[in-house]
């Protein structure tokens, strides 16, 4: 998850949480976006959206279960 506001949230406990609601979305336009492509670029992975006027580029969210593969089709 990506840390989208600045604002302080609570559970409902009370207790303060590093990721909230709030933190789950990003305004990034008011049309219909296109559907999201993800780049794999030199500096990371990089997530991309078509959206009115342009283009809207992210970082993807960055965990260590992804693993690069190499095959071969040689027999």
């Amino acid at each position: 998850m990506h840390h989208f506001s600045n604002e302080t949230e609570t559970d409902n406990s009370g207790n303060t949480v590093s990721l909230g609601k709030k933190d789950r979305s990003i305004a990034i336009g008011t049309a219909i976006p296109s559907a999201p492509v993800v780049a794999i670029l030199g500096g990371g992975a990089r997530l991309f959206v078509g959206i009115e006027g342009g283009i809207a580029g992210l970082p993807a969210i960055a965990t260590q279960d992804m693993h690069r593969f190499y095959w071969n089709r040689n027999h």
